[in-house]
């Protein structure tokens, strides 16, 4: 919300005011909600949007923090032997950075992240993941986004939604699936 905030200051457009107006905005692909803030592709290039987000978005994520709950599951889930992937529409290598800055890169088997910024889909990366995996166990997606829903459906897996993230909780219930409040649930309630 602030990288988004301050490319809006600086076109003098409108900023958002609150959390509750970024998880209304917010959606995938980027390129859209890039739009619904008001952005005009015609005066500039999406390219160049992503870019200078990007060049924000490096600075202040060093003041992020995981969510809570968000190691201790990881973990638990990990010494229950269970493998555990990340697909992201983050580009792959800051994605590796961020989960070895939090310390939970060690408990992933795979990291699967795009090859750019632009955050168009991450369907397409899961679906060849699913191809190549050899899985045969149940597989489960956690999401914070509607995106995570639709991509789970599109590759006939179960999701459940985690709130906290991108995306309200009312718009996370619309999608149909299993919502929990935070990931710890994940252990407690028995869905993994």
């Amino acid at each position: 919300m602030k990288c988004a905030n301050i490319l809006l200051e600086k076109r003098n457009m409108k900023t958002l005011n609150s959390i509750d107006e970024y998880h209304k905005v917010f959606g995938f692909p980027i390129k859209e909600y890039y739009r619904r803030l008001g952005f005009d592709f015609e005066k500039e290039s999406y390219e160049d949007l992503a870019n200078e987000w990007a060049k924000y978005y490096d600075r202040f994520s060093a003041d992020c923090m995981l969510c809570d709950g968000v190691y201790e599951t990881v973990s638990d889930i990990s010494g229950l032997g269970i493998k555990q992937v990340v697909i992201s529409m983050q580009e792959i290598c800051r994605l590796n950075l961020f989960l070895e800055r939090f310390g939970i890169r060690k408990y992933f088997d795979e990291v699967i992240g795009l090859d750019n910024i632009y955050a168009e889909t991450k369907i397409n990366i899961a679906k060849k993941w699913l191809e190549h995996c050899g899985c045969e166990y149940n597989i489960i997606s956690v999401g914070d986004t509607e995106h995570d829903f639709y991509m789970a459906k599109e590759l006939g897996i179960d999701c459940v939604l985690v709130c906290g993230g991108h995306q309200a909780k009312e718009t996370l219930l619309k999608c149909g699936g299993v919502v929990i409040d935070n990931i710890s649930d994940l252990i407690k309630r028995d869905i993994i």
